[in-house]
């Protein structure tokens, strides 16, 4: 299915947009005089994935040709990240239905994503895909 292969372009536009857009709903989340440690933590680690997206938004071409491994591993703590909500919503037995399309969408995104990386890195460099992360 050619129309879901990942380009350079297409991975930069959704590190920036997820990084831009999730950044800005974490500072409104951490502006707001919360009593709930649980929201503020998630809203803080969000706020560090968030501007790891922007970073490697900004950087990709030259991360997947030189260190792609900080591409992969931003796009596994924001995989983490969304496991780790989905364990805090069943602990805490969430039942509406909208913190669970976030989680869904902050699992499947990424792992989508992660099975890209290894191949856009192996292009821009060059290489076998067999080659890229060993």
């Amino acid at each position: 299915m050619s129309f879901l292969k990942e380009t350079v372009r297409s991975m930069r536009a959704y590190l920036l947009l997820a990084g831009f857009l999730g950044g800005f709903g974490d500072i409104v989340l951490l502006g707001e005089s919360s009593d709930d440690g649980v929201v503020v933590a998630f809203a803080a680690v969000g706020l560090v994935v968030s501007i790891a997206f922007i970073y490697c938004g900004l950087r990709l071409r030259s991360l997947l040709a030189n260190n792609a491994k900080v591409v992969r591993y931003t796009l596994i703590a924001a995989l983490a990240t969304g496991v780790i909500l989905g364990g805090v919503l069943v602990a805490t037995e969430v039942e509406e239905s909208g913190p669970w399309i976030n989680v869904v969408i902050a699992v499947a995104i990424p792992l989508y994503l992660l099975a890209q990386v290894k191949r856009l890195a192996a292009e821009v460099q060059g290489k076998s895909i067999a080659e890229i992360f060993d």
